[in-house]
């Protein structure tokens, strides 16, 4: 039986994560290095492309890279509703907010006109991480959950 991991709860600090959808149970995950690879559900617990280094830059805004392939998450420059959240070379900044529920996250980007959050389209595996308008649907929600 896998060893149950400890969820993150409060502000969130410089470490890194593995980043777990609230309804789906499934973790994010970059699957290679190229650029403009979607982030996606992954089947498996802590590999080395689920880990996420998150680095606090003034407690309201992240980078978010992960840890296997060393690349950033991004939406890109003004992203709207339905676009992917890819790897890349270069940084973007992010708010994680802890929602009303201690130990559950959204997600969202810093520099778009209206407010939208990672979350999945549905509960398949290698389903790709989109933004959407609806903060307190837990498809939208993310569990942080520190790892070595």
């Amino acid at each position: 039986m896998p060893q149950q991991l400890a969820i993150h709860k409060g502000p969130v600090q410089t470490a890194k994560y593995l980043i777990k959808n609230v309804r789906h149970g499934t973790y994010l995950e970059l699957p290679d290095e190229n650029d403009a690879t979607e982030v996606v559900s992954g089947f498996e617990e802590n590999r080395s492309e689920q880990k996420w280094e998150i680095t606090d830059l003034d407690g309201n805004k992240f980078w978010i890279m992960n840890s296997g392939t060393k690349n950033y998450a991004t939406s890109g420059h003004r992203a709207s509703e339905g676009d992917s959240i890819v790897g890349r070379s270069t940084k973007q900044q992010f708010r994680i907010l802890e929602t009303g529920k201690i130990g559950q996250y959204v997600i969202s980007p810093t520099d778009t006109s209206t407010e939208l959050y990672w979350g999945f389209t549905d509960s398949e595996f290698g389903s790709p991480v989109k933004l959407h308008p609806v903060p307190n649907n837990d498809k939208n929600q993310w569990f942080l959950i520190p790892v070595e």
